[in-house]
């Protein structure tokens, strides 16, 4: 279900971009439409570099929704792992925390900065998601009250 919201944000977050772009033009005579093309193609490429980056974070919120029982914790624990991956950006080991990885594909992409990473950034995006989803299941198969 998070996975079709997070979907779902990426689709509206494109239509109002594309909309910002035309409405000007379709509203005020005195405004002309873009004259180049959208280019589609770099923001498909763009959303699904962004969804592959939030995948470990949606894991570990549900990881953390399994195991604990107040609604109010995970959001909290979400919230600070938030606020130290802004406050890790310039830190040369700021790949490990997840909650960095669509701020570092930012900077690398739209600021060209370099930054000297083990692996492709969506690679290690990939193997925490994995690797947290599997702890999940393992963790929610072991617990005895699952309900």
């Amino acid at each position: 279900m998070i996975l079709l919201l997070i979907v779902q944000l990426i689709a509206f977050f494109n239509i109002a971009l594309y909309l910002a772009g035309i409405l000007p033009a379709l509203i005020f005579r005195t405004v002309d439409a873009p004259a180049s093309p959208l280019p589609f193609e770099h923001f498909l490429k763009r959303d699904l570099a962004f969804m592959i980056d939030v995948l470990p974070i949606v894991a570990l919120q549900y990881l953390l929704a399994l195991r604990l029982k107040s609604f109010v914790a995970p959001l909290g624990i979400g919230m600070a792992l938030w606020i130290l991956s802004v406050g890790t950006v310039r830190w040369k080991y700021n790949y490990l925390i997840p909650y960095s990885y669509a701020g570092i594909d930012y900077l690398t992409i739209e600021y060209r900065r370099v930054l000297i990473l083990p692996a492709q950034l969506q690679v290690i995006a990939v193997s925490w998601f994995v690797a947290i989803t599997g702890a999940a299941y393992v963790l929610y198969a072991w617990r005895s009250d699952r309900g």
